[in-house]
């Protein structure tokens, strides 16, 4: 803490730089080495695949897909913390900014799961999606398994979101292999 309070006091100290034709301020710019900018573009590339429909950040897309924008500045910071004359920002200093960055995710996500619907009801959604866009009347778990939403292809997964939609009425179990839809089932997905 002091040392951040005394470079905040140091640059606080420094002479402002003006934009003389345009007015304002005119800071230095703090360049990302080649390293740090390639830490950064690795940590942008799987925060983005992370945020796919069946990724782990699909609920909080928002924030996600700011977090590395959040990084650079928070990079910028400690570079200035460390070296209140520093024009760079090392890749030390990006690999911290961005465990920063990947914990407040972490967090979103934690605290977005907690008011978020379970993921057996959004599995049995997404299966629910899936057999009326293929306008399915009857399914088996293997179809599920080979065929059916990516998220969901593991024998758990099919099995609980079949199970969750039996368990809503809205398939109901033909033999040890065959589920079929309900006939109340039938008549809501062809009014939506």
């Amino acid at each position: 803490m002091r040392q951040y309070c005394k470079a905040m006091a140091n640059l606080l100290a420094r002479p402002i730089v003006e934009h003389h034709e345009l007015g304002g301020l005119n800071p230095p710019r703090l360049a990302l080495d080649p390293d740090a900018y390639a830490a950064l573009v690795s940590a942008y590339n799987e925060i983005e695949k992370a945020q796919s429909a069946d990724g782990d950040l699909a609920a909080v897309t928002e924030f996600a897909s700011k977090a590395c924008e959040h990084a650079c500045r928070i990079a910028g910071v400690l570079a200035l913390v460390s070296d209140p004359m520093a024009s760079t920002v090392s890749v030390e200093n990006m690999t911290r900014a961005l465990q920063l960055a990947k914990f407040y995710l972490s967090e979103q996500v934690r605290l977005a799961g907690s008011a978020s619907i379970s993921i057996e009801i959004t599995n049995a959604q997404k299966l629910l999606d899936w057999i009326k866009a293929k306008g399915l009347t009857e399914i088996t778990a293997r179809q599920v398994m080979q065929r059916g939403p990516y998220s969901i292809r593991d024998a758990k997964s099919a099995k609980t979101a079949l199970s969750t939609l039996v368990e809503y009425e809205w398939l109901a179990v033909k033999d040890s292999h065959r589920y079929g839809l309900t006939p109340g089932a039938q008549a809501q997905l062809a009014e939506g």
